[in-house]
């Protein structure tokens, strides 16, 4: 800015106190790598595109700048970028300049510019001539006028008006300004224009207009489209080092044989950072510069738990510096360690044969099949607070398939596909193998990406250090194999899967009902024979009574093994009606779907489909399906046939040596004339030939006796031989 000498008192000496503003505004803990000082740009360009009236009435016109109202600047951290400076520097910068001119410290002015426009130091010392007054009128007509605007479509929203928290950036930088302003004065910054800007003019409010919230859909990455990009850069780095995609073990030994000249043509520098901070992100849910900062030295082979026992650990730095007092260390699975040690082995051949730092990729993740993989949409797949605020209500709405069965959960997420997972039959053999003894609701919730403190403070019950470390540990195995197994892939249920779902129901149900039929006739004998145990008198001898309770404990376990299968036919019907319940939104047995295939080429199914299979399997025949099961044997034993005609073993050997009574010769199990046994029976094993039996009788004509016999067929052998 230039100023002449017929300039009024009011503005001589203006720039030096904008250079001195905008160097505490550039120097913000908050703006030194936020989007604030693109913001305060905008609104610069905005107030000089504005008229307003002043205290007195009087009209101030629009002052006018050279610069477009659609007008892009770069963020804060973007310029450091370009200048070589780091957030230290700046610290550094404002402290030596500090010390040199006091309250009146100011950075260079090419330094100042780059962050701030030069067109725009015009407008910026009109608003501190123009007082607090005048500009709040100015700032409250732009926010007015630009929350009318039509604003175009970019990568991340449609077309559309300004949302409220477009609108809220522009006025959070605004007063970050004046606040400035307020301080320089309140500091003893001596200057005519500043004594009308107090910190309390520069807290008075500004009237916001009224716009629509910001609905995030699709803020997450969905989960296929991260397994997808892993995927792919797992193939790329696979095909660079000639070895199996996926092998981490193998990648690092490959890396260590490389010759000099391999390291420095292999190309590898972006793919691996790229999947380091997609895992990194994926598993652990940290910020994007957080892994990239991890080294060598941040890997532990064998980390000491509270409770003795040792894990593999990674030591990240939760704040934004890297003061040792921020780091948290968190045990990972082993393969994740490998993965890890694949990527640090690289840096450390690169630094050494070249001298120079790996390339660095961009600061977006590209996937190959399109979609944009960034840092903030990989943040909120974990379902953290970027992706549901529970202090405005806000929760992300993404496409899903089906209706969400997590009440508060974002669909998609990793926390979201936790709840699911650990709510079924699979993830609960999972937990049990890993000897898990946290709550799988506790694991589900750790996938925030939380530090141990905050878990404590989050969930009052892991107060313990070792229930705190439990809960880290399986949440962690679990998002990595989420990201690198199918126990992370989508899953969909085809109509013919769903009819046989169908048929297995009612086949499980039938067999139940024998079960408790035959269980409901041991009971009946257990009692006859414990009736005899206890008759006393000279006729019985201490043969018979061994007898009858050989006899009686023979059927207390025939009773014990049909309650064991009762009990295993219940837990399986309860797994499959509850996925007759869910249809297509529950999680098991169902088929995976390619991790390559969006969403919106998945085959939509008809939800009245399934309602036409189920009245077809009700009117169908239940045991059609039984008749083709495999035939591999023409025999039953006794046992069995007594427990397919509901009688004891006892009676059915009677009729076998003596025939059949009188009242049982009206429907014969088999013809009166013929040996029903088979050739090699013996008195403790005896099978009789299905092609004796007689069909016709009235339990083994039943639809259920029929089921059960066809079952019993396709064994190899009878149970216990």
């Amino acid at each position: 800015m230039t100023f002449v000498r017929d300039l009024p008192e009011s503005w001589v000496g203006v720039e030096e106190v904008v250079a001195s503003a905008f160097t505490l505004f550039i120097c913000d803990s908050e703006s030194k790598s936020g989007n604030h000082i693109n913001s305060l740009s905008r609104v610069f360009v905005g107030l000089a595109s504005t008229d307003a009236l002043g205290p007195d009435g009087a009209p101030s016109p629009a002052r006018g700048t050279s610069l477009p109202a659609g007008a892009s600047f770069p963020n804060g951290e973007q310029v450091r970028r370009a200048l070589g400076l780091s957030l230290d520097d700046l610290d550094d910068m404002l402290k030596t300049t500090r010390r040199a001119a006091g309250v009146q410290a100011r950075l260079e002015d090419a330094t100042l510019k780059a962050f701030i426009p030069a067109a725009l130091w015009d407008v910026a010392a009109a608003t501190v001539v123009d007082g607090p007054v005048l500009s709040r009128t100015r700032i409250e007509n732009f926010l007015d006028d630009y929350s009318r605007r039509m604003l175009p479509a970019d990568r991340s929203k449609p077309a559309g008006h300004p949302t409220h928290g477009a609108i809220m950036n522009l006025v959070m930088a605004y007063k970050r300004f004046t606040k400035r302003l307020g301080a320089l004065n309140s500091n003893g910054y001596a200057h005519p224009a500043l004594g009308q800007w107090t910190l309390a003019q520069c807290e008075q409010p500004i009237a916001i207009p009224v716009a629509r919230k910001s609905v995030r859909k699709g803020g997450a990455v969905p989960g296929h489209v991260a397994r997808f990009a892993h995927q792919h850069l797992c193939e790329d780095i696979g095909r660079r080092l000639g070895v199996t995609p996926g092998d981490f073990a193998a990648e690092q030994q490959a890396i260590l044989n490389m010759t000099p000249k391999q390291v420095r043509k292999a190309g590898l520098g972006r793919p691996m950072e790229r999947r380091q901070v997609l895992m990194v992100l994926c598993v652990l849910g940290v910020r994007a510069g957080a892994a990239v900062r991890i080294l060598e030295g941040d890997l532990v082979d064998a980390y000491q738990l509270s409770d003795g026992t040792l894990s593999p650990a990674i030591e990240i730095y939760e704040g934004k510096g890297t003061h040792r007092s921020l780091s948290v260390v968190r045990p990972i699975p082993a393969d994740f360690l490998v993965a890890l040690r694949s990527q640090t082995t690289f840096m450390r051949r690169w630094m050494h044969e070249t001298g120079k730092a790996v390339p660095a990729a961009p600061p977006l993740i590209y996937a190959s099949d399109g979609p944009v993989l960034s840092e903030r949409a990989l943040s909120q797949l974990m379902g953290g607070s970027a992706a549901c605020e529970t202090r405005t209500g806000q929760v992300a709405t993404l496409l899903r398939e089906g209706a969400d069965p997590n009440d508060g959960y974002s669909a998609h997420t990793c926390r979201a596909r936790a709840r699911q997972w650990v709510a079924s039959a699979e993830g609960e053999r999972w937990l049990a193998e890993h000897g898990a003894s946290v709550s799988a609701e506790w694991i589900a919730e750790a996938l925030l990406g939380h530090d141990t403190n905050n878990i404590q403070k989050l969930y009052g019950g892991a107060t313990k250090e070792r229930e705190v470390e439990l809960l880290v540990q399986f949440a962690t195995r679990l998002t990595w194999e989420m990201l690198t197994t199918d126990l992370g892939a989508r899953r969909r249920l085809p109509l013919e899967l769903y009819r046989e779902t169908l048929r297995e129901i009612r086949r499980l149900e039938t067999e139940r009902q024998r079960a408790v039929n035959q269980i409901a006739l041991l009971d009946g004998e257990r009692l006859t024979l414990g009736a005899r145990m206890e008759t006393t008198g000279p006729q019985v001898t201490a043969d018979s009574f061994r007898n009858v309770f050989a006899a009686y404990k023979r059927v207390d376990e025939q009773r014990i093994e049909q309650t064991r299968d009762r009990e295993r036919l219940d837990a399986e019907l309860v797994r499959l009606r509850a996925l007759q319940h869910h249809r297509r939104t529950a999680f098991e047995a169902r088929l995976i779907v390619p991790d390559g295939v969006p969403n919106g080429e998945l085959e939509p199914i008809d939800p009245s489909a399934f309602d036409r299979i189920d009245e077809e399997e009700q009117s169908a025949d239940p045991v059609t399906a039984l008749t083709t099961l495999p035939r591999v044997r023409d025999y039953i034993s006794t046992t069995e046939l007594a427990g397919l005609v509901g009688m004891s073993r006892d009676t059915l050997s009677g009729y076998l040596r003596k025939g059949f009574p009188a009242r049982g010769r009206r429907a014969p199990l088999w013809d009166p004339g013929v040996d029903p046994l088979t050739p090699d029976s013996t008195p403790k094993r005896q099978a009789v030939r299905v092609a004796a039996l007689n069909m016709a009788h009235p339990v083994l004509a039943t639809e259920a006796a029929q089921e059960a016999l066809a079952r019993l067929l396709a064994t190899d052998r009878p149970a216990g031989w």
